[in-house]
């Protein structure tokens, strides 16, 4: 580098940030994969904590545990607005109005506990993850795709209809 060249650029550290956040989240590397393991595995303690919630509910651990999982999905919700290149296309995902109900449902467990039953749809969001495409493509199985997702929908539309049924039935 000579005295007339200018330095490259520099990033701020918020694009920088977002950048990171964008290939963690959408990336297909070995690291973005690992990532998208992580919050899989999360997800899927979270749903055995939503599971086990109505036997737990009367333990003094029930809600710290259910405001830990606030805070958690709440941080999600942040980092993916910071993420996204314009609040209003992260406003049309369906996964943030189902994050948002399941947030109102944790910020407010006594009052929304009808709704509970809706945080299974976290599950619909991992049946629909890249992660999962990527990783049966590279365990061999990726004619298993559609498979696998239909299982899935089908576990989560069996779980919304009994808690639908549940709520109306036995809730009054």
């Amino acid at each position: 580098m000579t005295s007339t060249e200018a330095p490259p650029p520099r990033t701020p550290r918020f694009i920088a940030f977002r950048q990171t956040v964008q290939r963690m989240e959408q990336g297909r590397d070995s690291v973005a994969l690992r990532w998208q393991a992580l919050f899989a595995v999360i997800d899927l303690a979270i749903l055995a904590f939503f599971l086990f919630g109505p036997y737990l509910r009367s333990g003094p651990s029930y809600l710290i545990i259910d405001y830990i999982v606030a805070i958690w999905i709440g941080l999600e919700l942040l980092v993916r607005l910071i993420a996204a290149p314009k609040p209003q296309s992260l406003l049309r995902r369906p996964m943030t109005w189902i994050d948002l109900a399941i947030l109102a449902t944790l910020l407010f467990p006594y009052t929304l506990y009808n709704f509970a039953f809706l945080r299974v749809m976290r599950l619909w969001a991992i049946g629909n993850s890249a992660f999962l495409r990527v990783g049966l493509r590279r365990l061999g199985y990726p004619h298993l795709l559609d498979v696998v997702r239909a299982f899935i929908n089908f576990v989560v539309f069996l779980f919304i209809v009994t808690g639908f049924v549940y709520t109306s039935f036995f809730y009054d």
